[in-house]
């Protein structure tokens, strides 16, 4: 399947100033895959090497000092990863050659080793990856007793999320996905058969997530049971990685117990996080270490509260309320119980819940950092971006409009357009300056934003 993120390795691969390269990104969300199937094995060849630090115990074993080179202790060299790799593989690594290290955060030496293969290999390519690279960075650097470094400034980042909608759509129906983009460039609503039809592949989308495998099983296969399946045994695989996160006992019940709850967080009035919902008598601050690290494992979105008055560049007024939002829609899903025939009917009151998450998800994808407003009254927009220099407020939710919303923010703010995401065609409001856009239409906003933010 095409993944959007590819242009961006390839960008960095003919870039004069590459570094090693570091993908971040969940479990299952598409790493290895876009790495060497997409990447490698198309711009490299048969000249890569590809070493996965989870199930290679040699390498593992050599790099962290263990087994039987525990004699020898642990190694930050580029020069002799490099060495014993090529000895191991009867490979010469040279600049034709392409390193990949998956599961890094298996070997923590192997991340301070980047700042050498920056230094004193800059012609050889280096690409590594893993799921819980971020926590494991984060336990090592308050682990006392340690010397972990991290190689600030000598690598380049990315990280990788799963398939938004936009990917969903093109691999899906790409007839469909090009009429969606025109309709948005040329700033006309859709005919009425075609907009029922892209709803149709938004709702199926929802349902099915953006974690590729998932949405490889569903449209071979065409069928929610068969996707619905999978994504539970790569729901349980999510929970049982926690118990890697090296937390003390109580924590990691804790934290197992907000990732079930996503969806009863969401799924209420004033869904500003209360974890006295599903854990009775405590406070956000009991859960604010939980929630930092199913966010560094990327499997939750935080939005973040604005009050009022809102100055760029936005900085949170309220340290102690967020909204938060699975990375993936499936997973919603799964967790609301919803009847998947009832939902794909329009049978389902409950939308605005999937279409609140489903735009965080969009925005996160393009690496727009989330915010919400708060005004008097329960007055509020679901999301606040920028747009160049001017404040944006984002509607989600409501029905046919926002205007209560829009008076009391025009109290504490200037703006010049509103935007309303919602399952109507698209249109402007002169009066009120309110964009309509489709909900399918949304990863065309969010392009925009981005572009304007680089």
């Amino acid at each position: 399947m095409e993944r959007l993120a590819l242009k961006n390795i390839i960008e960095w691969n003919n870039s004069k100033h590459r570094k090693p390269l570091m993908i971040y990104g969940a479990r299952q969300v598409g790493k290895t895959y876009l790495i060497r199937e997409l990447f490698a094995k198309k711009f490299y060849k048969n000249k890569f090497i590809y070493i996965n630090l989870k199930f290679d115990d040699e390498i593992r074993n050599f790099i962290n000092g263990e087994g039987i080179y525990s004699n020898l202790g642990p190694t930050s060299s580029a020069n002799k990863i490099m060495n014993q790799i090529s000895l191991r593989n009867n490979v010469v690594i040279d600049s034709s050659t392409l390193l990949i290290l998956d599961e890094i955060q298996e070997a923590m030496p192997a991340i301070t080793a980047l700042k050498d293969f920056k230094e004193n290999y800059p012609d050889i390519p280096v690409i590594a990856s893993g799921s819980l690279v971020r926590i494991k960075i984060k336990r090592a650097s308050n682990k006392r007793g340690t010397k972990f470094f991290y190689p600030i400034g000598s690598i380049d980042e990315m990280t990788l999320y799963p398939m938004n909608f936009e990917e969903f759509l093109l691999n899906s129906n790409r007839m469909l996905y090009e009429k969606v983009v025109n309709s948005y460039n040329e700033k006309k609503p859709l005919d009425l058969p075609i907009h029922d039809l892209a709803m149709q592949y938004l709702k199926n989308y929802l349902l099915v997530g953006g974690l590729p495998e998932n949405v490889e099983i569903y449209l071979d296969s065409n069928s929610h049971f068969n996707a619905r399946k999978n994504l539970i045994n790569i729901y349980n695989d999510y929970l049982n990685d926690i118990d890697l996160y090296d937390l003390p006992t109580e924590s990691t019940l804790k934290a197992r117990k907000l990732f079930k709850n996503i969806y009863v967080e969401i799924n209420r009035p004033q869904s500003d996080f209360r974890p006295s919902i599903f854990d009775e008598g405590k406070k956000t601050r009991d859960y604010l270490t939980q929630m930092e690290l199913l966010e560094l494992a990327g499997i939750i979105y935080r939005n973040k509260r604005l009050k009022e008055h809102i100055t760029l560049p936005f900085k949170e007024t309220d340290g102690a309320n967020y909204r938060i939002y699975f990375h993936d829609l499936g997973f919603l899903a799964y967790q609301s119980e919803i009847n998947m025939a009832d939902f794909l009917h329009g049978k389902n009151t409950n939308m605005g819940v999937f279409f609140e998450n489903y735009i965080a998800s969009e925005l996160s994808s393009y690496g727009i950092d989330l915010f919400y407003w708060k005004g008097k009254n329960d007055y509020e927009f679901e999301f606040i971006v920028k747009e160049n220099d001017d404040i944006i407020p984002i509607d989600v939710k409501k029905g046919r409009g926002a205007l209560g919303s829009i008076k009391e923010f025009k109290n504490h703010n200037s703006s010049t357009k509103f935007v309303k995401v919602s399952n109507n065609f698209y249109g402007f409001d002169e009066e009120n300056h309110i964009l309509t856009i489709p909900l399918y239409s949304f990863f065309m906003y969010a392009k925009e934003l981005d572009n304007k933010l680089k």
